[in-house]
């Protein structure tokens, strides 16, 4: 997993501002991340990552362009 090779004493920024979704699976891992990162000396700051996402509905022509 890439956030166990982040070295120690590092500023972090994870940057949802894109996502227009977010697993609730992957949000813990970040809010996990987060808390036990300050006993390796790695400050984490999130920015515009929400508690938790609404899934997006999907536009049946994208469906349609998925299975063609």
């Amino acid at each position: 997993m890439m956030l166990t090779k982040i070295p120690n004493e590092t500023n972090v920024i994870i940057d949802g501002t894109n996502a227009r979704y977010i697993d609730p699976d992957v949000l813990e891992i970040i809010n996990n991340f987060k808390h036990n990162a300050l006993t390796k000396g790695i400050i984490v700051q999130l920015e515009n990552i929400q508690q938790s996402y609404t899934v997006p509905k999907i536009d049946t022509k994208v469906i349609e362009e998925i299975n063609n």
